[in-house]
């Protein structure tokens, strides 16, 4: 794919599958069971109940904030990462019949 404006970047989707399919995966473990306990904490802290399928929601959102502040194309990368934790962790959700 030539570089240019409004072009895709296919690196940014695998560099993001690879990070939360490998290296990610191998420090924090199972992102279904991590956010489940991020979404515990987050409950206890806001007062109201937080699912684990709006962890990473939330944490895209902060990635957004971010690129808003500076323009780095990490950011990218995380977003679609996060993305894709998002469908794991709704699946499971769904799976185990606990999404909201």
């Amino acid at each position: 794919m030539s570089k240019g404006t409004g072009m895709l970047k296919p690196d940014i989707l695998s560099k993001a599958l690879r990070a939360v399919s490998g290296e990610r995966r191998q420090s924090y473990g199972d992102p279904v069971e991590l956010y489940r306990i991020v979404a515990a904490f987050w409950s206890i802290r806001l007062g109201h109940t937080v699912h684990p399928e709006e962890v990473p929601d939330c944490l895209a959102l902060s990635k957004i904030a971010r690129g808003m502040m500076h323009y780095k194309l990490d950011n990218f990368t995380d977003r679609a990462g996060y993305a894709q934790i998002a469908a794991t962790v709704a699946t499971a959700a769904q799976k185990n019949n606990t999404s909201p």
